[in-house]
């Protein structure tokens, strides 16, 4: 079966400062210890237990995680499946009118599905009993206003179905030539409209690399040559060279906030 959705947890003794951290799927964030300061244009939003931070696909957040009398610690909900189009059409009349900034207070109902909603990766329900916990979520989250944060577009865009794909296997021999076959469309198809999204195939691929080892530093000690092999990399210096372009720190570095 597939997925509906995937969770994350990450971890920290130390701040984590971060640029550039790439979001392709729609997620939510909440923090459980510590807090979270997010650069949101011009300003800096903090993020605790009592809210979330609710962000959509294709989108680059600079933050630092930081722990307070015990370590840091939050959780990603990613959403892998949309809401029911019912509630796509009835949420369009607000997405023009957003501009809102994308921290969320949920309410006692909300949080009481939030907790059901985690619970459906770890125990024996079928496909159709997770996907009504899941849209029975959506509705409410809709209620409340926050549902056009997590899905402001109808549809996925070309950098978040490619995104999506090579995070099944991060670590895998893509071309843009075999991805273009596993989303059924051809390869200068695929360049065109990346291209068009100002983004491109190495681009993403190193994107999407690049996040998977935050989340395997984050489950296990790793050596950084093991971690550049986890990761696709045959380099362990191009491996460090681009995590820092991305994120602004080494991976050493990011390592060391763990301990």
């Amino acid at each position: 079966m597939e997925d509906l959705i995937r969770i994350h947890h990450y971890r920290g003794t130390q701040p984590q400062r971060l640029r550039n951290v790439s979001i392709y799927t729609p997620s939510i964030f909440s923090v459980m210890t510590g807090h979270k300061v997010l650069k949101w244009h011009q300003d800096n939003l903090s993020f605790h237990q009592k809210n979330w931070l609710i962000t959509s696909s294709n989108e680059s957040l600079t933050f630092v995680n930081e722990p307070t009398r015990n370590p840091f610690h939050s959780m990603q909900i990613a959403f892998l499946e949309p809401p029911d189009e019912h509630l796509i059409n009835a949420t369009a009349p607000s997405r023009k009118a957003l501009g809102k900034t994308p921290d969320f207070s949920p309410s006692p109902s909300l949080l009481m599905l939030w907790q059901q909603l985690q619970s459906i990766t770890a125990t024996p329900y079928s496909k159709a009993v997770q996907r009504h916990i899941l849209q029975a979520f959506y509705q409410q989250l809709w209620e409340e206003g926050g549902l056009p944060l997590l899905f402001p577009d109808t549809g996925m865009t070309t950098r978040e179905r490619l995104a999506r794909h090579l995070s099944n296997n991060p670590a895998g021999p893509h071309s843009l030539e075999s991805c273009s076959r596993s989303l059924g469309v051809s390869k200068a198809t695929l360049a065109r409209h990346l291209t068009r999204e100002a983004t491109s195939f190495r681009d993403i691929l190193a994107e999407v690399r690049m996040t998977y080892s935050l989340n395997l530093m984050q489950q296990r000690t790793y050596s950084q040559l093991d971690l550049a092999l986890q990761c696709g990399y045959q380099s362990e210096s191009r491996f460090s060279q681009r995590f820092r372009q991305q994120f602004g720190i080494t991976p050493r570095q990011y390592m060391k906030t763990l301990i």
